[in-house]
């Protein structure tokens, strides 16, 4: 089933979406990198950290859309968004600094 769920994801986030359809599997994909370690984000045998980074980038653009000129009340409403998002990029932070993934220079 991560198989199953990984391509669905990849699927899911590289396509033109909206945010009904983005913020669940944004938080999907942090609970699955909970459970299942960071490595779960690399299955792609052609090119295994094109997902990771991809997860990195909306991660990243996600959470400065919802702290941005926000008031409290509305971070507070998406709040589960904005903890799955910093979950998520605690972990790659973590990952990244172990030095384990091969990037290029221009991904890094």
């Amino acid at each position: 089933w991560p198989l199953n769920i990984y391509k669905a994801l990849n699927d899911i986030l590289k396509s033109k979406i909206g945010k009904k359809q983005r913020d669940p599997a944004l938080k999907l994909a942090s609970v699955i990198v909970e459970v299942l370690s960071i490595e779960w984000t690399l299955l792609d045998e052609e090119r295994p950290q094109q997902f990771f980074l991809l997860l990195i980038q909306l991660c990243t653009v996600e959470v400065r859309m919802q702290l941005e000129d926000r008031s409290f009340k509305e971070i507070m409403d998406n709040a589960d968004l904005v903890t799955a998002c910093f979950t998520f990029l605690e972990i790659a932070i973590t990952y990244l600094a172990t030095d384990s993934l091969d990037l290029e220079q221009k991904e890094k």
